[in-house]
């Protein structure tokens, strides 16, 4: 695996604009709309750029996890904020833009816990865990860190929000 996937993101944002991000991004009409445009942007700038250029930019990291559906058992490549945690190691939330209900993703996960992910120009095999307890409430403050605006969705919603660990399967890529 390719650590230098994981040196592009040097954890140096600028606060201010972080926090006025997660309060432009916690506003209503941005939560209803952002589900439907996002995920596009994301996906569109990965393959025009060939994993080198993410619609985010440097401050958000975002990779593309194929996920394979609960029901249907159809693949789907979802694009994620996930916050680096090196060697491979991914952590995403399911925030589901702060709406009432976990993102479909995170059910997949939870049935299919085999993932690919695509972190730049470089994909390989991964196994998601679900982290709880104490390991999900010792994440939690490097994942504000990183994405001010999950704080901001927890303000809006009752539903606890899931936390993954992606971790590499050893050997395959």
């Amino acid at each position: 695996m390719a650590d230098n996937v994981y040196q592009k993101w040097a954890p140096t944002p600028a606060p201010r604009a972080r926090e006025l991000q997660a309060r432009v991004m916690a506003l209503p009409l941005f939560r209803r709309m952002a589900p439907k445009v996002f995920p596009r942007l994301h996906r569109w700038s990965y393959r025009l750029s060939k994993g080198r250029v993410t619609f985010a930019g440097r401050t958000a990291p975002v990779i593309l996890v194929l996920v394979t559906g609960a029901r249907t058992g159809t693949k789907r490549q979802v694009p994620l904020a996930a916050v680096p945690q090196g060697a491979g190691k991914w952590l995403v939330v399911g925030s589901n833009f702060g709406r009432p209900g976990h993102p479909a993703w995170t059910t997949n996960l939870l049935a299919h816990p085999q993932v690919e992910i695509t972190a730049g120009t470089t994909t390989y095999s991964a196994t998601a865990r679900l982290l709880e307890g104490d390991e999900r409430a010792n994440t939690w403050p490097e994942l504000i860190w990183w994405f001010p605006i999950w704080e901001k969705y927890t303000d809006v919603t009752d539903r606890p929000f899931r936390v993954f660990c992606l971790e590499p399967v050893a050997g395959k890529s």
